[in-house]
């Protein structure tokens, strides 16, 4: 059975060693495109990290109702906040080579 980097290898291979050739047909190393949607991931990770820590700080106990859809919504998105973030500078960092 393959893994799953021996099954992307080949996509692996291909962004990281895209290369263009300059006005004298020398071929140089480009830098792969970054991915996009690892950025925008990125900063919505971020403001939802910001926004849970403000709310969090600021929010009277009379409202900390966990009976309530809207504070249980919001807390459990507050839940998801760091195992989104946590992950994503690997990503980034791995794509990047």
């Amino acid at each position: 059975m393959r893994t799953f980097v021996t099954q992307f290898q080949p996509l692996l291979t291909r962004l990281r060693t895209h290369t263009a050739t300059d006005s004298v047909g020398i071929a140089q190393a480009v830098k792969p495109a970054r991915i996009q949607f690892i950025d925008v991931l990125r900063a919505f990770a971020i403001l939802m990290m910001l926004q849970g820590h403000f709310v969090d700080t600021t929010l009277a106990e009379q409202f900390r109702n966990p009976d309530h859809p809207v504070y249980s919504a919001w807390y459990f998105m507050r839940g998801l906040t760091a195992p989104i973030f946590s992950p994503l500078p690997a990503w980034s960092s791995s794509f990047s080579c």
